[in-house]
Order: structure tokens, then C-alpha cells, then sequence
């Protein structure tokens, strides 16, 4: 009677067998290796069409031995076994794959499709690269400090529209806070008559004065003595005059000339 029923079992897979090794359930004309069918695809049909994997618990997954790289379990339930090892992974009920490591979640609509680096914290295990080509990265925030590097090292105040550099409480639109803050290279020469001063205030602030020119400041010119002088003037009254030999050094005076063998100075009319 066994053999019987068995001589039934292969004969009925023959029959949902193609040339090309192809096994079909309910369907006599598989497209894969196990083509499913459902008894009844449309319809009102209450019996129940769909495909059971093996449940087991967590300690009976995290018992197997030899697991093959793919394997397919639904876990029914957490409340035996422990977190660790091959179920390290294994945190909630599911469905589980194995991937040469360890269980592995299948990705679902309603949990692990939301996992993601909006949601959940965690760190990256290489270098990335983003290719942005003609795209726009845009971060909005409404809060203080909505966006940091590596705490105060770079600070970005979006209620306030302020950055700040070595502090996340800045009170400018740019606030750098540290030793030595401040580095500028490549400058290029102002206008003395145009450009405005840049000063700062006791707290630390950027402000501007007006120019060098408003500021009645004398242009200079700078002669040095060719000799030593002793007794200047001396002996010298009211009205008197002294030759004092000098070289010329440099002078910003447009128009300012100077004779050094008469030691004389012109200035412009």
C-alpha cells in the first residue's frame, strides 16, 4: 500500500514536470524551477492560497548548524533564545533569511522597507562618494544647531539663519570661536581713498570705520640721517637754520621731491 502511494506522488510530479527539470503546483506549464499556482488567482473564494515556510522559534534558528546561504524561516516568536551569534539580527517576529552570516530580515512594507538613515542612527563602514552632477542637497531645519560636524566644529543655526565655528550657540550670522580663528589668504590690495578700515569691537565683532582718507591721517614720507648728528640745533637761535645730511627712505606724497646734495625737500604745490 506504501509503494502504492508513493508510485502516485511521483507520478503526479512527472505529470507538472516540463522537459527542462521545471516543477509546477496547480499549473501544468511552470516558467521557474517551482512554479505556484494559486487554485483560484481572482474571486471570492475564501480558501486559503499561498505558500508556508518553516516557523520556528528564535533558539531553533539559533541552533541550526550548516544553514545553506538562502534558506527561508518564519520566526514565530523571540521569547526563547538571545540576540547574539547567528540571530543577532533576530529581534522581533518575521520572516528571516540566511546569509552566510547570520539571519537576515526580509524586507517588509511595514518594518524594515522604513529602516533608513532618516530613521535610524548608525555608521557607515567605507568611504561614500555622492556623484551630485547638475543636482541640488538641500537640508532644511527650523532649530538651533539643526546641523553639526563632530560637535562645535562646525555648527548650523537654522531658527536664526547663523553658522558657527567652534561653538553651537552662535550669535552672528558667521561666529568663530577658538585659538588663533582666523586665517585669510590671498587678499588683494585696497583703495586707500575708497576702501573702508575693518576693525573690531571689544567682543570680538567685525565692524567698518570709514575710509583712510576721511581719516585726515598725513601721507608719509620717511628720510633717514646719513650721519650721526650731535648738538642738533644747538647754539641755534629762533629763525636759524641747520644742513642736516639725510637719505631719502620712501615717501607716498605724490609729487615729493628731494635733493640730497642740498639735503633739500620739495612738496608739491
Amino acid at each position: 500500500m506504501k509503494n502504492s502511494k508513493l508510485f502516485s506522488v511521483l507520478a503526479i510530479l512527472a505529470y507538472s514536470m516540463n522537459l527542462n527539470g521545471q516543477v509546477g503546483i496547480n499549473t501544468s506549464s511552470p516558467t521557474s524551477t517551482l512554479d505556484v499556482m494559486a487554485k483560484n488567482t481572482t474571486g471570492t473564494a475564501t480558501t486559503v492560497d499561498g505558500l508556508l515556510i518553516p516557523r520556528v522559534d528564535r533558539q531553533r534558528a539559533q541552533s541550526m548548524n550548516a544553514i545553506p546561504i538562502s534558506t527561508l524561516i518564519y520566526i514565530n516568536s523571540i521569547a526563547t533564545g538571545s540576540q547574539t551569534g547567528i540571530a543577532a539580527n533576530v529581534d522581533a517576529v518575521g520572516h528571516y533569511f540566511y546569509d552566510g552570516i547570520a539571519w537576515s530580515k526580509l524586507n517588509s512594507a511595514s518594518t524594515n522597507s522604513n529602516v533608513n538613515v532618516y530613521n535610524v542612527d548608525g555608521a557607515i563602514t567605507e568611504n561614500r562618494v555622492v556623484h551630485m552632477g547638475a543636482k541640488k542637497f538641500t537640508f532644511k531645519g527650523t532649530s538651533t544647531n539643526a546641523f553639526s560636524v563632530a560637535g562645535t566644529t562646525l555648527s548650523v543655526d537654522a531658527a536664526n539663519d547663523r553658522l558657527g565655528i567652534g561653538t553651537i550657540t552662535p550669535s552672528n550670522k558667521l561666529h568663530v570661536t577658538g585659538n588663533n580663528p582666523l586665517r585669510l589668504e590671498g587678499i588683494t590690495t585696497g583703495d586707500k581713498q575708497t576702501d573702508k578700515l575693518m576693525v573690531l569691537s571689544a567682543t570680538g565683532v567685525v565692524k567698518t570705520i570709514s575710509t583712510l582718507a576721511s581719516l585726515s591721517i598725513p601721507d608719509p614720507a620717511i628720510f633717514k640721517l646719513a650721519t650721526d648728528q650731535n648738538n642738533f640745533l644747538n647754539g641755534y637761535g629762533a629763525g636759524g637754520s641747520q644742513v642736516v645730511p639725510m637719505s631719502f627712505v620712501k615717501s607716498t606724497i605724490p609729487g615729493l621731491t628731494y635733493n640730497a646734495g642740498s639735503s633739500t625737500i620739495t612738496f608739491p604745490a
